[in-house]
């Protein structure tokens, strides 16, 4: 009899551990567009047990994954008032979770340059760069002649090839300029935003969450922002850390060398949050492309 009930003992026990096996951690998988939100993923990179952050160039590959119906990624990195506009037409089964980086735009141009009838060189006339920097011009009765180009490097090529008195820039590129063509900050468009809004800076990049990883790993979320907010504040005070990352993360990141970075670190306008802490922010900025932030287009 005791040899029996011992035996019980011993298949009651056994059956719970495999009750309590834990679970695998659930790799969550992100698409980030190059540039500088994506150096707030250097050490998830680093760490591929828990995140697969794939890195590509331009917005239309990150763009087309809010269709994709799959929904193959988990969370996305990408322009907020584009992915509002497809929430507002309910194109998209992602929702906000997120904020990862603000406005870091300037005009830059000769010191003593009066950008009042003077030819101004803008890049993403209908995005969030080109739309900002005339709509705030405007506001401050400044009378420019624009010329638009696709992205910011003909932008930068417009005005080293002397073809308009000044540009429009973000850091950390707008460094470049800075450091090799004698140019001023003119105008920080940030600044002119707080001067009309009341507010010290505006959303660009948000972080998004697929609606299938929402409902079923919900717990991760908060895992991954935490990640991201570490990775800031160690960038922040130690940026130079960046130059030690490996050579595979640089080359995933599609940047030859980290020093722009590093140097400008503080005027990337990084800074990740969630997206219910900056509501007032986020509907205040997204007035301007006649756009609203419902609550169904938010994770909480």
């Amino acid at each position: 009899m005791k040899l029996l009930k011992y035996l019980i003992a011993l298949l009651v026990a056994g059956l719970l551990l495999i009750g309590c096996q834990v679970e695998p951690v659930q790799v969550v998988s992100v698409l980030v567009p190059t540039g500088a939100p994506s150096v707030l993923f250097v050490d998830m990179m680093e760490n591929s047990e828990t995140a697969s952050v794939d890195v590509v160039n331009g917005v239309d590959p990150i763009m087309s994954e809010f269709l994709n119906p799959s929904q193959s990624y988990d969370m996305i990195v990408a322009p907020i008032v584009s992915v509002t506009k497809l929430q507002m037409e309910g194109k998209t089964p992602y929702k906000l979770i997120g904020i990862v980086s603000w406005g870091n735009l300037v005009i830059l141009g000769p010191q003593d340059l009066d950008l009042n009838n003077s030819k101004l060189g803008i890049f993403a006339p209908m995005g969030i760069p080109g739309i900002m920097s005339r709509h705030l011009l405007e506001k401050e009765g400044i009378n420019v002649e624009v010329q638009a180009v696709a992205t910011m490097a003909d932008a930068m090529a417009l005005y080293v090839g002397g073809h308009v008195d000044a540009v429009l820039m973000a850091y950390p590129l707008a460094q470049n300029i800075i450091d090799n063509y004698d140019a001023q900050v003119l105008i920080d468009i940030q600044a002119l935003y707080e001067k009309h809004y009341g507010q010290d800076n505006y959303p660009q990049a948000g972080m998004y969450v697929s609606e299938n990883f929402y409902n079923k790993h919900k717990s991760r979320i908060s895992v991954v922002m935490n990640q991201l907010t570490t990775t800031h504040n160690l960038n922040l005070s130690t940026p130079s850390r960046l130059n030690n990352i490996n050579e595979d993360v640089k080359t995933k990141l599609m940047m030859e060398t980290m020093q722009p970075l590093v140097q400008n670190y503080d005027s990337l306008g990084l800074f990740p949050c969630y997206s219910l802490e900056k509501l007032n922010e986020l509907n205040t900025f997204l007035d301007l492309f006649d756009l609203e932030l419902q609550s169904s287009m938010i994770a909480r």
